[in-house]
């Protein structure tokens, strides 16, 4: 696993999660985080959409509450392929750059075009506390 070589920074807890079927729905991707024990450990989570098919792009971007349980998280599903639905795309999961922390993913997205209020709610990313989502800090600026 590639996270080995950042365990002396203990400022990491974003992590990019690389290889998720491209069928894969946001819904999907956070029933998996809660059937592995690992929903209420993040507060961020992100599965871009490919906004022609509106299916996802085969990744997802994911923030730890903190730098341990974003180690776990890395150890966990690096190599990860027990999908729900049928695939053999295997997990690969690096920390991710250059947005770490979950102020940097508030300020990235906050202002974005996939938080108006035309913008389909699957596309968005979303905010969790104890594996609940809640709102995402309003815009600083017009979208």
């Amino acid at each position: 696993c590639q996270a080995a070589a950042f365990t002396g920074d203990e400022q990491l807890t974003s992590v990019l999660f690389r290889n998720i079927p491209n069928d894969y729905t946001r819904e999907m991707f956070l029933e998996l985080l809660r059937q592995e024990g690992f929903l209420a450990a993040v507060d961020f989570v992100h599965l871009p959409l490919d906004p022609q098919r509106g299916v996802g792009l085969g990744y997802a971007f994911v923030n730890a509450v903190n730098h341990d349980f974003a180690m776990r998280f890395l150890e966990h599903f690096e190599g990860f392929s027990r999908w729900c639905v049928r695939s053999g795309k295997v997990a690969h999961l690096t920390w991710s750059k250059p947005a770490q922390g979950l102020p940097a993913y508030v300020a990235r997205f906050r202002n974005s075009v996939l938080m108006r209020p035309d913008a389909p709610d699957e596309a968005r990313p979303i905010l969790l506390v104890h594996g609940q989502r809640v709102p995402f800090p309003a815009p600083t600026r017009r979208l």
